[in-house]
């Protein structure tokens, strides 16, 4: 096998698990969203901001009750939307996975699709190779 054959393979290897982690990702999201129980967050009393290159991203104890009485506590991140609506007081819903509280996304959570989009590029990019 030469080295052009070798490198067209390993682009749509890669293509491929980028697609298919992007899409799961994003049916996470939409499925509890969908079918998940609403919590309201309890609002943090700190949280850390990891800045790397420009690129934020901020973690916290993120804590809410189940409706089952259940409180959650975990460290979580979470997107930049909800914590400017925690700074203005403003409710923050979580939706999570009944059976598994500790399986939740934010209301501000939202499908991303770089990733497939990247795979796709890979994919792409195996053709001219």
């Amino acid at each position: 096998m030469g080295k052009k054959l070798f490198y067209k393979i390993a682009a749509v290897v890669i293509g491929l698990v980028f697609i298919g982690a992007g899409v799961s990702e994003n049916r996470h999201i939409s499925r509890l969203k969908r079918f998940g129980s609403q919590a309201a967050v309890i609002p943090p009393e700190s949280y850390t901001d990891h800045n790397h290159n420009g690129s934020h991203t901020y973690t916290a104890e993120i804590s809410f009750k189940t409706s089952g009485g259940d409180i959650v506590k975990l460290n979580h991140s979470m997107p930049e939307a909800a914590l400017e609506s925690m700074k203005a007081s403003h409710p923050v819903t979580v939706y999570y996975d009944p059976k598994d509280p500790s399986d939740f996304v934010f209301a501000q959570d939202s499908s991303d699709w770089w990733m497939p989009l990247l795979g796709a590029g890979f994919i792409v990019a195996a053709v001219f190779i």
